[in-house]
């Protein structure tokens, strides 16, 4: 069908129009992310990591005058490799251990302080799913470790059976993330053995590889879900002027 020269000063305005449109969007997508906003008001997920050694992962929820604290690892007996190293266990006692207040306050002042910790907040986390996940991880037992720092403390409690890969520090932050239903669930694809040439979604476990995570996320413009805010953390600490 032929189109009169009406027809086509229509069509090449109505293209232009649709080009100008898409300039326009894809100037806009490509944009920094607007700075974030902190908003002392409103309870808070972080995800703090530490990759000095085998590096650690913790995860707190606070409003800026109440902190709680969760951190796993292997805090009591552990089924050693070596008799001479403890940290060459691959698996162990399973201890989650519950800090509150100042307490919480001074084992993140101590990470701050003699590691290279970082801190990030999970924007869209229910905190009081994250806080009933742990809260009922921690409630599943009564069993106190009996050896280590936190040897029959009742901060602390045997939930479950520890291993290096499977079930450690970063994975149970994996699963509080995915339970509180954020878009942020610190997976990683991995290859599928089972089917060859397929992934999978898995926890990611290495603490180092989840702070490379979620540093990237921060920086990525089409991903809201994570914030940097190590010196916002590190800030509120030393305005703590705890000893």
């Amino acid at each position: 069908m032929r189109m009169n020269n009406k027809t086509q000063s229509i069509t090449v305005l109505a293209l232009e129009f649709c080009s100008m449109l898409l300039i326009a969007f894809t100037i806009w997508s490509c944009e920094e992310q607007e700075p974030f906003e902190y908003d002392q008001t409103i309870r808070k997920v972080r995800i703090y990591t530490e990759t000095v050694g085998l590096g650690h992962s913790f995860i707190t929820i606070d409003n800026g005058s109440d902190t709680k604290l969760y951190t796993y690892g292997r805090y009591g007996e552990t089924h050693k490799i070596l008799p001479i190293d403890p940290y060459t266990a691959p698996n162990g006692e399973g201890v989650l251990i519950r800090l509150e207040g100042v307490e919480a306050l001074y084992y993140i002042k101590h990470k701050f302080d003699s590691t290279d910790a970082k801190c990030f907040q999970i924007m869209d986390a229910d905190a009081q799913k994250v806080l009933d996940y742990f809260e009922n991880r921690f409630n599943s037992s009564e069993v106190l470790p009996k050896k280590g720092l936190y040897a029959y403390n009742e901060k602390a409690r045997v939930i479950d059976v520890y291993h290096i890969v499977a079930n450690n520090c970063t994975t149970i932050l994996s699963t509080a993330l995915r339970f509180s239903g954020s878009k942020y669930t610190a997976e990683e694809k991995s290859p599928d053995y089972v089917n060859p040439g397929m992934y999978r979604e898995s926890s990611i476990y290495l603490p180092r590889v989840l702070e490379a995570d979620l540093l990237q996320k921060a920086k990525n413009p089409h991903f809201s879900g994570v914030a940097n805010i190590t010196d916002i953390a590190l800030e509120e600490i030393v305005s703590r002027n705890l000893p």
